[in-house]
C-alpha cells in the first residue's frame, strides 16, 4: 500500500525481537495468562533514502509463534 498509494519506494527493515512476560492488560487480548512467554516485535521500515516509513510494535504469545531464518553470505 505504501508503494501503490503513497509511491515510497521502500528500501530495507530492521526487526528486534525481545522475550517478555506477557503483561496483565494484554494477556486477555491474545488469550494467555499475565506473566505468560511472549514475544515482542519492533520494527522500522525505511525508504530507499533510509527515511523511516513504518514503525511497528506486535506482541505474540511465545507458544503459538514460529521463526523460520535464512542467512545467505
Amino acid at each position: 500500500m505504501l508503494s501503490e498509494r503513497f509511491g515510497v519506494a521502500l528500501g530495507d527493515a530492521a526487526q528486534r525481537v525481545v522475550a517478555v512476560p506477557i503483561e496483565a492488560g494484554e494477556a486477555p487480548l491474545l488469550g494467555v495468562a499475565a506473566g505468560a512467554p511472549g514475544l515482542r516485535f519492533h520494527t522500522v521500515t525505511r525508504d530507499r533514502e533510509g527515511v523511516p516509513v513504518l514503525y511497528a510494535i506486535s506482541l505474540y504469545p511465545g507458544d503459538r509463534y514460529e521463526i523460520a531464518l535464512t542467512q545467505r553470505r
